[in-house]
């Protein structure tokens, strides 16, 4: 019970009371349930197979018109789109895709408030639980994250199985997040689109930080989520002048006025869990799946990690031959520099107090005892539409393994056998 009412303390300490962020919240509750599985069904207008196909043979990721149930609430027309990679004009067979549903794409009302959701097969991972897991640590440590849930997708008819039910970063995360008051919720919203967005001076212009188009129909580089059509605030001013900063401050300036750009506590408690669950699909790796926010009521930078399906052992850390991940200090795994990262590791008391999160990490939340119950919670939901999804490859003896403690080949790990390894390493890195 103690560990429940200090994540609810760390949920809610940043939040004052009337911030304008309610109303959301709830309908995220809705939304996002943790008490049951959400049935999803969905009809598309001309059928799925002729849009499923048209994404494969032609790399179509258009929106299309579809009905859609979900736990009874209808909707008669949300647009849905196929989330996956295009190369070479088509797209990738699988059979669980990667789906958007936008409730208000075609003029809808939002659900619960909330206007777009993702839904991930996760077909790979035999535990279904990586996502949902990592999720809680960081919001378990005040790191802004969005909610994950659990679904059953059918579509036209046919049921494709569990999904993980996944929150975009959008204007309705900020809100949730960060409230409205003073117009918290009102700043300009990057997100990291693989590659070119490094954090390095690239140049004086918007385009030195966004291709429009690269290879697929799609940005990539640093790509606005918010006020993306206002010329008032597109130009990337903001951002260009924050990664210039970070590049260019002496170290002086640097320790003197980090704090007033960015903030730094919470970008250590990011580091913290990426770095004790092995987050290494995102920023301890590679440049992507994260995001920053420049907060107005503040003028402060936020760091938002995301996509979190490559954590818990199921993702490699180069130049590490330990097999639980890399090192608590560098937290990197790759030998790019990380400009703001780097430097802010550079300074003795924000190293000091990132060792402090990671033990805090290890010592609270990275316990045997704590994901055993998180794992029993979601494995109670997911017994019965794991038995009957017909799309999940792996046998229930499988998941099962997945689960547990017990000895594997490591690829991936079993999760509380990676649990209880990886805290022990981590403990004895930050006591020496």
């Amino acid at each position: 019970m103690r560990r429940w009412v200090i994540m609810l303390l760390l949920l809610t300490a940043c939040r004052p009371e009337g911030d304008g962020g309610e109303e959301i919240r709830a309908g995220l509750d809705r939304a996002f349930p943790r008490e049951h599985v959400a049935r999803i069904r969905l009809q598309v207008k001309g059928g799925w197979e002729a849009m499923e196909e048209a994404y494969v043979y032609d790399g179509s990721t258009d929106y299309r018109a579809a009905s859609l149930a979900w736990d009874g609430e209808a909707f008669q027309s949300v647009g849905l789109r196929i989330r996956g990679p295009v190369e070479d004009g088509h797209g990738r067979s699988s059979p669980k895709q990667d789906l958007r549903i936008d409730f208000n794409r075609l003029g809808g009302a939002r659900f619960h408030g909330v206007d777009k959701v993702n839904l991930q097969g996760d077909f790979d991972d035999p535990s279904l639980m990586r996502r949902l897991l990592a999720s809680r640590m960081y919001r378990a440590m005040g790191v802004p994250d969005g909610r994950a849930a659990l679904a059953v997708v059918e579509l036209d008819g046919t049921e494709l199985g569990v999904y993980t039910l996944l929150q975009p970063m959008d204007s309705r995360f900020l809100r949730a997040e960060f409230g409205r008051r003073d117009d918290a919720d009102d700043g300009t919203l990057y997100g990291c689109a693989p590659p070119y967005c490094h954090l390095f001076d690239a140049g004086e212009t918007k385009g030195d930080y966004l291709i429009p188009d690269c290879g697929d129909g799609d940005p990539c580089g640093w790509v606005l989520e918010t006020h993306e059509d206002d010329p008032a605030r597109n130009g990337y001013e903001d951002l260009i002048a924050f990664i210039q900063w970070i590049n260019g401050a002496t170290d002086e300036e640097f320790d003197a006025g980090i704090e007033d750009r960015f903030d730094v506590d919470g970008f250590l408690r990011f580091l913290a869990v990426a770095t004790a669950i092995g987050d290494y699909d995102g920023y301890l790796k590679s440049y992507e799946d994260f995001s920053l926010y420049h907060r107005p009521d503040t003028d402060r930078w936020v760091f938002l990690p995301e996509d979190h399906d490559r954590s818990y052992g199921d993702g490699s850390c180069k130049g590490s031959l330990e097999p639980t991940g890399g090192p608590v200090l560098p937290p990197w795994c790759g030998w790019e520099a990380r400009p703001l990262g780097d430097r802010i590791l550079g300074v003795d008391a924000y190293r000091a107090l990132y060792l402090a999160y990671v033990e805090e990490v290890a010592t609270e939340w990275l316990t045997v005892d704590v994901h055993r119950g998180w794992i029993q919670e979601l494995d109670a939901l997911l017994r019965g539409p794991l038995a009957a999804d017909p799309s999940f490859p792996f046998d229930p003896e499988a998941h099962e393994a997945a689960i547990g403690d017990g000895d594997s080949d490591w690829t991936p790990p079993n999760l509380l056998e990676f649990v209880a390894a990886r805290r022990a390493r981590l403990l004895e890195e930050v006591s020496r």
